[in-house]
């Protein structure tokens, strides 16, 4: 940037450090709920556009780089300058910039432009991705139209002030926002043909920090570049995330309380879902309920819920006198699973298994704690594996998700996976009395019978 500097006799510039998207700055944009999340698309405000690549959620780069703006209005805003020419750091010249730049100076284009007088907000626009109008030999000109032109744009002290205050929230991207929403044709120009273009979007000879691109790629192949960084790229490209994918069902609960029954109930009617696998419908996994990695996954869709949407939510649960004991098995056995639950929990809830001492109270609050974890996710349906399963086919029905004249003609078994092994042996479930029950915290207690009146499960009541 300092050789583009010199070369076109620019000698008062500043650079301003762009605000990494690791930072507490954009972590704290997404806990205060000032970034616009999925559903639906930010850009075409739908559900889904029917192409699976399109970047339909703002993700951390995007915040950042929006941040970073933010930061460029408020200096200039506060400054003693009335306008400033705001450049990314892999700009280049177009043919014949230097000459059309001059023609804008000889013809006092900018002469008369609310972007030199400061008397109102206004925007310029000189520089957008490499295409065939930066080759253009017309004469150059002031249009109205706009473009993405973040690469190289001008504003004056106005507008970075009404940027500044539009930008409460981040429901796009900057550059959308800027050229877009807040300029127009009323309040900004755009410099035609361009003068300027970026590297990173147009030959990929800089990387983008945004979304790793296939021209990057291309560009360290057909210039030999170094191996490693050739499959560096390749990986980038193939792990980066910038869609939220569409599913119909997503299956929720508590582990050994009906997830594996779920999923072969729908199965049964002919809803291709997994049991702990992402499939084309969907999903029933009990990990679900939380954004963290799974501990385990049958691939690589069932290992996060992150960058899915889930039309529909089923939160499944079993009578706690059957379950606790399941549970505390689980407990034992899995340490994967109880740490899972135990971290989430804690995280979540602020509630430490661990610091309970018995089996049966650790069991209790996992169960009460982790269904209270997948209510707060406002699922469409809880149903009760023992008895309501027609009330999750009829509601599937109503909600189109199957044809109405469906029926469920091979009875499920809710026996699926009852006896599981852990790490290939079958260990039996501890045998849990009645009245164990009423030796329980009793705050926990009350937990307990709160839900079992919320799920319709007759309640642990001791004199």
């Amino acid at each position: 940037m300092r050789a583009v500097f010199k070369q076109i006799g620019i000698a008062n510039y500043m650079f301003f450090d762009a605000v990494d998207k690791s930072s507490e700055e954009v972590a704290a944009c997404y806990s205060e709920g000032k970034v616009a999340t999925f559903p639906p698309c930010f850009r075409c405000k739908k559900l889904s556009c029917g192409n699976d690549d399109c970047n339909n959620v703002l993700i951390p780069a995007q915040v950042a780089t929006f941040l970073s703006y933010k930061a460029v209005w408020a200096w200039l805003a506060k400054s003693s300058l009335s306008n400033a020419l705001l450049v990314e750091d892999d700009l280049v010249l177009a043919d014949n910039a230097e000459s059309r730049s001059q023609d804008i100076f000889n013809k006092g284009l900018l002469d008369s432009s609310p972007l030199l007088l400061n008397e109102s907000a206004y925007l310029v626009r000189f520089g957008w991705a490499l295409c065939e109008e930066h080759a253009l030999e017309s004469e150059v000109r002031l249009e109205t139209f706009s473009r993405m032109a973040n690469p190289a744009h001008a504003i004056n002290k106005k507008m970075a002030a009404k940027l500044l205050t539009a930008a409460t929230n981040i429901d796009t991207t900057v550059d959308i926002f800027q050229h877009n929403q807040v300029a127009n044709e009323t309040n900004s120009a755009t410099c035609f043909p361009p003068l300027f273009y970026e590297l990173s979007w147009s030959t990929g000879e800089v990387d983008s920090l945004i979304h790793p691109k296939q021209v990057r790629l291309d560009y360290l192949t057909a210039h030999k570049q170094d191996n490693q960084l050739i499959k560096d790229t390749e990986k980038k490209i193939q792990f980066h995330n910038k869609h939220v994918s569409v599913y119909n069902i997503l299956g929720i609960g508590h582990p050994r309380c009906g997830s594996g029954y779920t999923a072969s109930l729908l199965n049964a009617l002919r809803l291709d879902v997994g049991h702990e696998e992402l499939k084309p419908d969907g999903i029933v996994s009990w990990m679900f309920a939380s954004e963290k990695k799974a501990p385990w996954a049958k691939n690589e869709g069932a290992q996060s819920k992150e960058f899915k949407h889930f039309k529909y939510i089923i939160h499944h649960v079993r009578d706690p006198r059957q379950a606790i004991p399941s549970i505390i098995r689980d407990n034992i056995y899995s340490s994967a699973s109880y740490h899972f639950r135990k971290n989430v929990i804690k995280q979540k809830i602020s509630i430490d298994m661990d610091s309970y001492d018995t089996h049966i109270e650790r069991a209790v609050v996992s169960y009460i704690f982790w269904n209270t974890l997948c209510l707060q996710l406002k699922p469409n349906i809880t149903y009760r594996v023992e008895d309501q399963e027609h009330l999750l086919i009829d509601q599937l029905k109503e909600d189109d998700f199957i044809a109405s004249e469906h029926k469920l003609h091979n009875l499920v078994s809710k026996n699926v996976n009852e006896n599981k092994k852990y790490k290939g042996i079958r260990y039996a479930k501890m045998n849990i009395k009645e009245n164990d029950y009423a030796n329980i915290n009793p705050a926990l207690l009350k937990e307990l019978n709160f839900q079992c009146e919320i799920f319709g499960y007759r309640g642990f009541y001791y004199d």
